[in-house]
């Protein structure tokens, strides 16, 4: 599923909106969040130009890196819808809503405003539309005819809405039986004058149809009639590139990674050595391109730097839960009872299994210099690896630590976890 047949209503507002062919990206920026929005709008153009209309997944992943590699204070509230082979996957970040609307008639509110990180889902129920917006936001006000293709613009939300529904033929005035009563936005559409253009900084990138012909309700329709307003993709729009400075923006570099370690870093107390990119990224020695902005790394020095290590990626659950790794995790029922845990040198992960073959303390994720590490904990029943490149499972030795790679799945019972890493070696 794509973004390339729905229509993008963007909510007038003083936030952002951008739209990268298969990601649309909402966020509210503050002076002190212009070096994460930058580097926000970068990686997603890069993921969107390797992965084309699916993003999906890989960039969510990535985004959520980006997320645990800044100090909280940095990131911007933001929503991001990314097309995906097996449904839309969606982010949620800080004060931002999004209300999916089923073609079933059914409705589902998410917000990620009372979670610590974020919120992430992969939509499959076809839907009629669907609205991402900051919960500060006032009520929408949209051009029902607006239709942003590509670029960057001023607004505080966007509409989403089916081709189905972005190219049904409005009805006549006098005709109150062709509006959605419960649907406050088809209202909102029916009051606005057709022919007086909405004056917003929100309308570049816009694209609007040629004005059609009224519609009778007495004539005939068939499939090769479709009278309604289209959108028109030879019409020319303007575009922002990310690469340059949004306009009022002052880009500032990130904090480098000599700067003094944060608190919570003090605590780990991870300190490792790798290499900068021009932007003052830490990253693997290994790599060939930054892992947080994207920038090549062919050019640089190469000269290793001591600095506090940032997150190496995330593990995913088969829930869709997913976990920053920042830290050490101890797996199982009941991994407060690992000393590791008691001791706060790891975390735990607690995991729910139906068939009571989980140990209590059953695996172990292991953070070594730049490698992640999984390594059983002698548990009953073994834990397993399927790697990236391979189509069997490895049985884990008990208590020694292996060395794994983005993409590698991670089996015990009948539950899987998936280890996902924007710093893969490239």
């Amino acid at each position: 599923m794509n973004l390339k047949d729905l229509q993008l209503q963007v909510h007038l507002g003083d936030g952002l909106v951008a739209h990268f062919g298969g990601a649309v990206v909402v966020l509210n920026e503050a002076p002190l969040h212009s070096a994460f929005v930058n580097d926000l709008l970068a990686l997603t153009a890069v993921v969107c130009e390797e992965n084309g209309l699916t993003p999906g997944r890989s960039l969510i992943r990535k985004l959520a890196g980006l997320v645990t590699s800044a100090e909280p204070e940095e990131v911007p509230s933001f929503a991001v819808l990314a097309g995906g082979d097996d449904g839309l996957a969606l982010m949620l970040c800080g004060s931002m809503d999004a209300q999916i609307f089923e073609v079933a008639g059914k409705s589902e509110s998410l917000s990620g405003r009372d979670v610590a990180t974020w919120v992430d889902r992969v939509i499959r129920t076809p839907m009629s539309r669907m609205t991402m917006s900051s919960s500060d936001a006032l009520e929408a006000v949209v051009d029902p005819r607006s239709d942003l293709r590509a670029g960057v613009v001023s607004g505080s939300g966007v509409t989403v809405l089916t081709t189905a529904r972005s190219r049904a033929a409005p009805e006549p005035r006098d005709v109150p039986q062709g509006l959605d009563s419960d649907d406050p936005l088809d209202q909102r559409a029916d009051d606005r004058p057709v022919d007086k253009p909405v004056e917003s900084a929100g309308s570049v990138g816009f694209v609007l149809p040629e004005p059609s012909s009224p519609v009778s309700v007495d004539s005939k329709t068939s499939e090769d009639d479709d009278s309604g307003p289209q959108p028109n993709s030879e019409k020319e729009f303007i575009s922002l590139s990310v690469d340059d400075p949004l306009p009022g923006d002052e880009i500032e570099p990130l904090p480098r990674a000599t700067r003094a370690a944060s608190s919570s870093e003090q605590e780990s107390g991870t300190t490792v050595r790798g290499i900068l990119c021009s932007r003052g990224h830490m990253n693997d020695p290994k790599t060939r391109f930054c892992a947080v902005c994207g920038i090549s790394m062919v050019h640089q020095t190469h000269d290793l730097v001591s600095g506090p290590r940032p997150p190496l990626g995330v593990i995913v659950l088969d829930d869709g839960s997913s976990f920053s790794l920042d830290n050490d995790y101890v797996i199982g029922r009941d991994p407060e009872s690992s000393d590791l845990v008691r001791t706060g040198r790891a975390r735990p992960l607690v995991i729910v299994d139906q068939t009571f073959q989980l140990s209590r303390v059953h695996a172990r994720i292991l953070l070594r210099e730049w490698d992640v590490c999984i390594e059983d904990a002698g548990s009953a029943n073994g834990t397993r690896i399927l790697r990236p490149d391979s189509d069997e499972w490895t049985q884990l030795v008990p208590d020694n630590p292996t060395v794994i790679t983005p993409g590698t799945k991670i089996g015990f019972s009948d539950r899987e976890l998936v280890f996902d890493s924007h710093f893969a070696a490239n």
